[in-house]
C-alpha cells in the first residue's frame, strides 16, 4: 500500500488524503485507528467511518453514553499508569486535562450543540436511532467523535450524507479543531475549508506532504511537475549532444585511436623540434668560430 514511507503528524495541523481511488486510503486509516501503525501511546485516536448502531437509545442518549465511556477509559488508563509507573508517568497531565474538560453535568448541553449544528431538531433528537436512516445515524456517530475530541480524529469521507448547510457548520467546526486531524474527501471545498496540509498517496505508493489547502496542493503539484517537465526536455537535449558527439567520433574503439594518433602526431612534433634546435645550435659556421676561439686561446698560451 505504501512503500519506504515516514509518518509525519504534527499537533495542531489538519490534513486531507488524497490519492486516487481504490490506492488504499481507507486501509491506511484502519491501521492507524487499530494500532497497526505504531504510534506514542499517549495519542488516543478515533476513526469515523461508519454509522452509529441501531439501537433504542435515541440521539442525545447515544452520544452522552459515548462521553460516559470516553471518562471510563481515561479514568482506567489513569489507573494503570498509576500502577505501572507512578504519578511522575509523563502522559497522565494530558489525562488529567481531558479529564477536566469532560465535565458529566455539560453532557446533555454540549451533545445538544453538536446535534443541533449536524441538523438536529429537538424531536429528532428524542428520536431512537434504531427509527433513523444511515445518514441520520452517520450524524450521530460524527456527533459522538466531534465530542470526545481525540488527539488523533481520522474521518472517512465525513461529508456523506450531509445537506450543504450541515457541511458547511462542520466544515467552520473542524477548521479549529485544536488536536490532529486527518480525513479523506472528494468534496474539493471542504479540504480547502479546513485542511492545513495535504498528503498526497502518490502511484508510486508514496505517501508526499504538502503545505497549504487542497487548492496549494493542485498549484504546487502543477508547479513542480512544470519545473520536472523542463529538466527532463534539458536532459534529453543533453543526451541528444553526447549521442551526436559520439556518432561524429565512431565507435569507443575509434575515439581511443584518433587520441592516440594525435598524442603521436604532437609526440612527434616535439621531437622534431628538439632535433631542429640541435641542428640549428651546432650548424658548420658556429662550429668553425668556436674552433677558431679555441685555437686562438691555445696559441696565446703556448707563447706565454
Amino acid at each position: 500500500m505504501i512503500e519506504d514511507t515516514t509518518l509525519e503528524l504534527n499537533y495542531g495541523r489538519r490534513y486531507g488524503f488524497i490519492g486516487r481511488n481504490g490506492s488504499g486510503k481507507s486501509t491506511f486509516l484502519e491501521a492507524l485507528a487499530s494500532g497497526d501503525l505504531a504510534l506514542p501511546a499517549h495519542i488516543d485516536r478515533y476513526l469515523l467511518n461508519k454509522e452509529a448502531d441501531p439501537t433504542d437509545r435515541t440521539a442525545m442518549q447515544a452520544v452522552v453514553d459515548f462521553a460516559e465511556l470516553e471518562v471510563k477509559r481515561l479514568e482506567a488508563r489513569e489507573q494503570e499508569l498509576m500502577e505501572e509507573i507512578g504519578p511522575e508517568a509523563d502522559e497522565l497531565t494530558g489525562i488529567y486535562e481531558k479529564l477536566e474538560k469532560m465535565d458529566p453535568t455539560t453532557f446533555h448541553a454540549r451533545a445538544g450543540e453538536l446535534l443541533w449544528g449536524l441538523g438536529f431538531k429537538k424531536e429528532m433528537m428524542a428520536k431512537m436511532t434504531k427509527d433513523m436512516s444511515g445518514g441520520w445515524r452517520m450524524r450521530v456517530a460524527l456527533a459522538r467523535a466531534l465530542f470526545i475530541r481525540p488527539t488523533l480524529l481520522l474521518l472517512d469521507e465525513p461529508t456523506n450524507h450531509l445537506d450543504l448547510e450541515t457541511c458547511v457548520w462542520l466544515e467552520n467546526y473542524l477548521a479549529t479543531y485544536p488536536h490532529i486531524l486527518m480525513m479523506v474527501s472528494h468534496s474539493q471545498d471542504f479540504l480547502d475549508g479546513t485542511c492545513t496540509n495535504m498528503k498526497h498517496l502518490t502511484p508510486e505508493k508514496k505517501l508526499v506532504t504538502y503545505k497549504g489547502n487542497y487548492s496549494m496542493f493542485v498549484k504546487t503539484k502543477t508547479e513542480l511537475e512544470i519545473l520536472q517537465e523542463k529538466e527532463y526536455k534539458k536532459q534529453q537535449i543533453e543526451i541528444k549532444d553526447i549521442k551526436k558527439f559520439i556518432s561524429s567520433c565512431g565507435t569507443y574503439s575509434n575515439m581511443v585511436k584518433q587520441a592516440q594518433s594525435r598524442q603521436k602526431v604532437r609526440t612527434g612534433s616535439e621531437s622534431y623540434m628538439l632535433c631542429f634546435v640541435f641542428h640549428s645550435f651546432f650548424s658548420f659556421p658556429l662550429f668553425c668560430f668556436v674552433l677558431f676561439l679555441f685555437v686562438l686561446a691555445v696559441t696565446k698560451f703556448i707563447l706565454k
